[in-house]
């Protein structure tokens, strides 16, 4: 019986070292780390394929880019009533008649150029993309 007590006591006492060890370290500090990549210098025009206006209403859209600035902009096949600003890559203006265009837009730099096709809708239906992101997530 003593020897059944002489265990216990010591694994008792184990366990409180090793309790009093385990509280009395400080978790070492997790260094930030940053997973997201470092945009390239090179011009990348993110943003939709599609856009949509209604006939006659103001239309403003700024070209998406990444890349080193300073940085030109153009666009291709662009309808008449919209204007591009070269500097700042902002489409503005007015589209009068229903119907659908595409553009090629594209973006230049020191580094190199990109382009990206770009439809505009004019017509009553402007929501062509899914707002803020939607995922199926939670759609039951």
């Amino acid at each position: 019986m003593k020897r059944i007590t002489a265990y216990c006591a010591i694994a008792l006492l184990q366990s409180i070292v090793i309790l009093h060890a385990q509280t009395n370290v400080p978790a070492p500090a997790a260094a930030p780390e940053i997973r997201t990549p470092k945009p390239s210098a090179a011009p990348r025009i993110n943003g939709p394929g599609i856009f949509g206006v209604r006939p006659g209403h103001p239309f403003l859209y700024r070209i998406p880019a990444t890349g080193e600035r300073p940085m030109t902009f153009s666009a291709d096949k662009s309808p008449d009533g919209l204007k591009l600003d070269s500097q700042t890559g902002q489409i503005t203006g007015s589209l009068p008649k229903v119907g659908e265009h595409v553009v090629t837009l594209r973006a230049k730099n020191a580094k190199g150029s990109a382009e990206k096709k770009f439809k505009i809708v004019v017509g009553e239906t402007i929501a062509l993309t899914p707002p803020m992101g939607w995922n199926s997530w939670n759609h039951y």
